[in-house]
Parts: structure tokens; sequence; C-alpha cells
């Protein structure tokens, strides 16, 4: 079985429910009527009341601007960035925390995916709010912490709490051992148009693992304790980053 993330803006120009037929149950109709998907709120899903809109087209756990689920031995969590500040922020945060808790040695692999970014190399700029949950991502185990937002694929190195990139793991990768105290973010948000005049922020150029500008989706594949990712064009199927995680 497969399962699908929407890492936010699942809907363009905006959140409409009348957009979504033609505009997503429509081109993907061979792959949604098979496989689970589970989107989280973007900004532009926000452009409109995503109570009337989001919520007539998706059935999601919890009140489906933030929730839970499990598949097999990962537990995966979606939040609601909304326009880069947190929905419901202290109500969220709350929820999130226990759900983190709750999850403490029940599974081998925990995820985060939402829409907006923290830290990043991209043309987005840093969001705090994401960045405040930095600590919680280490405390609590997150394996890797997924969004989308900027239209290009950026994998950063591992991460402590403190949004510094972790001592051991100070050069780019392929192949991680258990990641204790720390995690991976991965920005991978452009599965539909591109930036044309992209051009990347100004940082620390150091903390970027892995970068590509193209249409993509990212493939994640677990075998008990052992994760394959792969970031993959869109056009001709190209592999453009992988990753290994023994645990």
């Amino acid at each position: 079985m497969q399962i699908l993330l929407g890492l936010g803006d699942i809907i363009y120009p905006d959140g409409k429910s009348a957009f979504a037929d033609a505009y997503l149950f429509k081109p993907m109709e061979s792959i949604l009527k098979n496989i689970p998907f589970y989107p989280a709120l973007g900004n532009h899903d926000w452009h409109v009341n995503p109570d009337i809109n989001f919520a007539t087209e998706w059935k999601l756990p919890n009140n489906e601007h933030y929730y839970s689920f499990d598949y097999n031995n990962a537990h995966f969590i979606a939040l609601d960035t909304r326009s880069g500040k947190m929905y419901d922020q202290e109500n969220q945060i709350e929820w999130f925390e226990n759900d983190l808790k709750n999850a403490q040695g029940k599974y081998d692999w925990i995820f985060v995916y939402f829409h907006h970014n923290g830290i990043t190399c991209t043309y987005k700029p840093e969001y705090k709010a994401v960045v405040d949950m930095y600590p919680l991502f280490a405390k609590y185990n997150v394996d890797l912490v997924l969004n989308g937002h900027a239209h290009t694929y950026e994998r950063l190195m591992p991460f402590d709490k403190n949004g510094k990139v972790m001592e051991h793991y100070n050069t780019p990768l392929n192949e991680y051992g258990d990641i204790k105290g720390g995690f991976i973010q991965i920005t991978t948000g452009a599965g539909g148009k591109l930036k044309k005049d992209w051009n990347p922020g100004q940082c620390d150029k150091n903390i970027v693992a892995a970068t590509a500008h193209r249409g993509h989706f990212t493939l994640i594949n677990i075998k008990g304790r052992q994760l394959k990712l792969k970031a993959i064009a869109s056009i001709g199927g190209a592999v453009l980053d992988s990753l290994v995680i023994n645990k």
C-alpha cells in the first residue's frame, strides 16, 4: 500500500471547492482513486475559508487543520501553518506536543509535514513559527520535516533544536544512521509550477545537503528501520537527490 502527502497549496489559484475537480481530482484521477491522500493547508488554501472549502473536499482526522495518523511502523503529523503563522497557535502547539509525546517508543519513524519553511536557502523568508518548533522536533525524535511553499527542492543537513547543523553531520551526506537529538528538513514544493525568476536567498550555504530547481515529487520507501528517499523529476524521471537512513 502507498499513501500520498500534500504539503499545502493543494488547489491554485486559491482553495475554492469549485476548482477542486478541474484542478486536482480530474488531472490526478488515476492516482487518487487508488491511493489515500492526506493534505495539509497552505496559504493559497487560506485565500478562502477552508472550513467551507477544504472541509468540503476532504474527510480528515481531528479538526482537519491539524491531525495525525499511522501507517505501519510510521507516525505522520500534519500541521496548519496558515500564512506563516500557526493557525490557532496555542491550541495547535499544545496538541502537537501531546501527540508527539504519545508517539514516543511506538513507531520507528515520525514525520511532520506542513506548508511553510523554517530556515532555508530558497527564495522564501524564514518563518519564525516553524523555527520555534525545532526544539519539539529534536526532543521528540522527529525524523523528517517536510514542507512546500518554495517551488523548488532543498534538503538541509541535520539540525539540532537550535537550527544549527549537528556537529557530526556538518558535511553533505546521502546516508545516515539514527540521528539522535536532530532532524532533517526538506522543502519539496515543485509539484506544480516553478518560479521562473527563482534566485536562492542569502544564507549560509553550508547548511544545504542537496538542491534542485525542477518540477518533481518525493518518494519515500520504508522497510523496517531503513528509509530510502528519492526526489524524482516530474518530466523524465531523473533522480535529483537520494537519501538513506539506517536505524
